[in-house]
């Protein structure tokens, strides 16, 4: 998992914590961290600069030559975009700068002397080809384009346990250190006037008991582009390309939640009917990525009723998918049974961020909060509005309050700790805690579900 601290940031307040702090902090409690890396750092001495004057290159007018204002000095850059115009705010890389280890020098373009280059979202990772350079909204000439951007914040890259699925996510790494730090978390706040019960536009059938729980939401007058810088560079940072708007958001909110979800293109899909069954011995699905699988009925698809439309877990079926011609989506937030998923993604060889996270166990009780926040994107990003109530199918499992003894948390730490600090620990990692007696009766979140279960596993979130 790669924590992007500038992400983080959103959930709790790091500003005092150098990110060695942070890292050596998870370390201690049980997270293990592999390093602190810079995505950016190898972008050097970018600046911002305002665009003086423009004019066609006198000996080809494929070529045009600019004048900038850099702060301490202008520099003359000549650029084959030629939509560059003058008073444009852009970014640069003057002589002496360096890319990817790479010095920028003078060189020669027939004739005239440029004296830089301009830098684009594709030199930044940000966008697989850049057909014009980086204009930007703000800076002043002289500013250094790493700062403005926010591209100096750093990754934290952690290394989970099997059982750790809940820190698979911001939200739960800053659970984690709100506990050491003794700090609260906000999350983004979702519009709960979206309402929840049966649609006459949307159904939901569970015919296999693998899917735990399946919540859809129906929007409508999607508009497919690209996403705002701001969401590029976290995906970026996390380690995954930004596609569109889409398929962006349902990356982003899986980072930030833990939780996968999907959008299904509903002209694609041919319905607005969900149905989950086992798969049919036999049965084939050709997968997005292109791989075609045989299947059995130890699998589970999601499908419209007949054809299948996704591997439930694992990967959406090659008619899953978002296009640019996408105009009413599907949302889908599942939870799968965490076996089943792992048996099947083991069998076809197939790991994917969603089935990495569903192996380890989803939280069952988010669901209408995660549809909330896709929606809320959606709304945001992809002008959609929301065409349908959430349609919340399954079962919430009851979850077992398991008896902590005072005496016992003593025992096996080794000597007494403070009643109030076990309680505000617990308490920070959103378990449930009620004073008995002769110690607490606590009830685990949903996230925790998977992997706390006994008394020991209470006393370890103490130590």
């Amino acid at each position: 998992m790669r924590l992007y601290l500038e992400w983080l940031g959103d959930f709790i307040d790091i500003s005092d914590k150098s990110p060695e702090e942070l890292g050596n902090s998870l370390s201690l409690s049980g997270t293990e961290v592999a390093g602190v890396e810079y995505p950016w750092s190898y972008v050097e001495g970018a600046l911002v600069g305002r665009i003086v004057s423009t004019g066609i290159h006198p000996e080809s007018e494929r070529l045009q030559i600019t004048e900038i204002d850099i702060g301490a000095r202008k520099i003359t850059v000549v650029t084959a975009d030629l939509t560059v115009k003058k008073g444009e705010t852009v970014a640069v890389l003057p002589e002496g700068s360096s890319l990817s280890g790479m010095k920028i020098e003078k060189k020669e373009f027939l004739g005239v002397e440029s004296e830089g280059m301009f830098l684009s979202l594709e030199e930044l990772g940000l966008e697989d080809k850049s057909l014009t350079i980086l204009r930007l909204e703000e800076g002043r000439p002289g500013d250094s384009v790493v700062e403005l951007l926010g591209l100096d914040s750093p990754v934290v890259e952690v290394e989970l346990t099997a059982n750790r699925g809940d820190c698979l996510s911001v939200v739960g790494l800053a659970r984690e250190l709100g506990a050491i730090f003794e700090k609260k978390i906000t999350r983004p706040e979702v519009d709960e006037s979206i309402q929840t019960g049966d649609d006459p536009f949307l159904k939901v059938k569970l015919n296999d008991n693998g899917c735990i729980r399946y919540t859809a939401l129906l929007v409508d007058h999607v508009k497919i582009g690209e996403s705002p810088l701001w969401m590029k560079k976290r995906l970026v940072a996390a380690g995954l390309r930004p596609i569109n708007n889409v398929v962006d958001i349902t990356n982003y909110v899986m980072l930030e939640t833990g939780h996968p979800v999907h959008a299904f293109d509903v002209e694609k899909i041919g319905s607005t009917e969900i149905v989950v069954r086992k798969a049919r011995n036999g049965e084939k699905l050709e997968l997005l990525d292109g791989k075609t699988v045989e299947l059995d009925n130890n699998d589970m698809l999601i499908t419209n009723g007949e054809t299948p439309l996704a591997l439930a877990g694992v990967m959406g079926g090659e008619e899953s998918g978002v296009y640019s011609t996408t105009k009413r989506v599907l949302l889908e937030v599942a939870v799968f049974d965490p076996v089943r998923i792992r048996k099947t993604a083991r069998k076809l060889g197939i790991s994917t961020d969603s089935s990495y996270r569903f192996e380890r166990g989803i939280d069952y009780e988010d669901s209408i909060y995660v549809i909330r926040r896709l929606a809320d994107l959606m709304k945001q990003l992809c002008s959609a509005n929301v065409g349908s109530n959430i349609v919340d199918a399954g079962r919430v499992p009851e979850l077992q309050h398991i008896k902590l003894r005072e005496s016992y948390v003593s025992e096996r730490l080794g000597g007494a700790v403070p009643p109030e600090k076990i309680g505000r620990i617990l308490e920070s990692l959103e378990f449930s805690v009620e004073r008995t007696d002769d110690g607490w009766k606590v009830r685990p979140p949903a996230f925790r579900a998977y992997d706390t279960k006994l008394e020991i596993d209470l006393v370890e979130e103490i130590g």
